[in-house]
């Protein structure tokens, strides 16, 4: 019995091990696998949002970029773009960037041939061309997830990948907009390229991201007054540069 649990208990250690390796390596930081982009310079942030566009979120958000005069970065799934290029359409009509997220929001690290991964880029890729006639020049792999394959196969298509420096995730659908905003913030600095999110990981429905256009609001509003710029990737990449 005593052996059995001890068993047990290094099998338990080696597996956190394991985890804490692989947290590690998915960081969003981390360049053991090639460079990526993960914040800019200077007193500007980008605002990105991942997994749409979303029916019932997107045009929310779209609003309050218009008001706000604010132009984004989304990185949208294939699968939704195809259901709804309209809102793509709009997102290029207000002078928001769009970057790929693969078609179907797939895990890269989980796919084992580079045939797999090039299929999700492209397809999402296709969709966007369908949607606004624009190619998307930057990828970013759901769930932070790459490797040497994931950033060779972006590479060998022109797409830079993009991480993030500060990120709103998975919230309760009732989460007041104002804490949600102060957790974001608290992840803000020069240069920052921050990640919220208006879909369900491409999925059809109503989504349960209703919160972000309201947090996303305020965060517009407490960064502007702090004198934040607000760029796109690619103005970000230039002002970098």
């Amino acid at each position: 019995m005593i052996a059995a649990l001890r068993i047990a208990s290094a099998v338990a250690i080696l597996a956190s091990g394991f985890f804490a390796l692989y947290e590690a390596i998915e960081a969003p930081s981390t360049q053991v696998f090639g460079g990526t982009l993960v914040h800019g310079s200077g007193h500007v942030v980008a605002l990105t949002f991942d997994d749409g566009p979303n029916a019932r979120t997107t045009p929310k958000l779209l609003d309050v970029l218009e008001r706000a005069h604010v132009r984004a970065t989304f990185f949208v799934v294939g699968r939704a773009v195809l259901r709804r290029p309209d809102i793509v359409r709009r997102m290029l009509r207000d002078g928001d960037e769009i970057g790929n997220h693969t078609q179907t929001h797939a895990h890269l690290n989980f796919l084992l041939t580079q045939k797999a991964i090039g299929n999700e880029i492209d397809a999402a890729q296709s969709a966007i061309l369908a949607a606004g006639g624009r190619p998307a020049r930057y990828l970013r792999p759901p769930f932070g997830a790459r490797d040497f394959a994931a950033l060779d196969a972006a590479r060998r298509r022109g797409l830079r990948v993009v991480m993030w420096t500060a990120m709103l995730g998975d919230e309760p659908a009732g989460a007041p907009s104002g804490d949600l905003a102060r957790q974001l913030l608290g992840q803000v600095h020069d240069g920052a390229i921050i990640v919220m999110h208006d879909g369900d990981a491409g999925r059809p429905g109503l989504g349960g991201r209703t919160y972000e256009s309201a947090a996303a609001n305020i965060v517009i509003a407490r960064l502007r007054a702090q004198g934040y710029r607000f760029v796109t990737i690619s103005q970000m990449v230039q002002h970098h540069a």
